[in-house]
């Protein structure tokens, strides 16, 4: 019987094994685009995203962007802002640094160029994953990163807005994560959705609607990832 299960558990582990190194590679890459865009983005660039950024948000256009809210703002400005190239600083870091890049991390770029940030209803969490379900009514497991998780207020009922790619065992998530308490948001964003009767993909209609999905600011929180 031992014998039957040993390739059973090298399997579990070589799965595990992947699943980390995907994890890793993904943030590591999401490093150096966050280190390009700081180095290459020019100030007059900078003032445009932020005064968009501002502006959906209903922040005052004088007031620097909250400490608390600046990581979704990195996150927004690296995969959904157009600079005046017409295309996302992802892009254009990978215009530039893709001669340089190996082949395990254009895999994993792709993967993490195509994430959008959209919202999960969750209906349970046990430290390191949440289970919950997209607009599409589909069930999602999502581990959870580099924080420490066990913390976190995430109950049945939380929506919680993420950016998610596929590991060798589950999706992941790999960029701040938005909490919070009121489930108002997510089902108008699903009654939204299919009142267009799914004409649109899912990731078309989050994309379009990157800051516009987000709920008002006092009403989450947002977590390291």
């Amino acid at each position: 019987m031992v014998e039957n299960d040993t390739p059973i558990v090298h399997l579990h582990k070589f799965r595990n094994k992947k699943q980390l190194q995907g994890e890793e590679a993904s943030f590591q890459l999401i490093e150096k685009v966050k280190r390009y865009s700081e180095r290459h983005l020019n100030i007059r660039e900078m003032v445009r995203a932020k005064h968009i950024f501002k502006l959906h948000l209903q922040l005052k256009e004088e007031d620097e962007i909250p400490s608390s809210m600046y990581q979704l703002f990195t996150d927004w400005l690296i995969f959904d802002y157009q600079t005046i190239h017409g295309v996302s600083v992802f892009q254009l870091f990978l215009q530039r640094q893709r001669t340089q890049m190996h082949e395990y991390e254009m895999i994993q770029a792709a993967l993490c160029m195509a994430a959008v940030m959209e919202p999960l209803l969750i209906t349970n969490y046990d430290g390191k994953t949440i289970v919950g379900y997209d607009l599409n009514e589909e069930e999602q497991v999502v581990s959870l990163n580099k924080v420490e998780h066990s913390s976190l207020t995430i109950v049945r009922g939380t929506v919680v807005f993420l950016r998610r790619i596929p590991g060798i065992k589950n999706n992941f998530a790999f960029t701040p994560l938005l909490l919070c308490q009121d489930v108002h948001p997510f089902s108008e964003l699903r009654t939204n959705y299919q009142r267009m009767g799914k004409k649109d993909t899912l990731r078309s209609f989050l994309k379009h609607r990157a800051l516009d999905i987000l709920p008002e600011s006092q009403y989450w929180e947002v977590v390291s990832q």
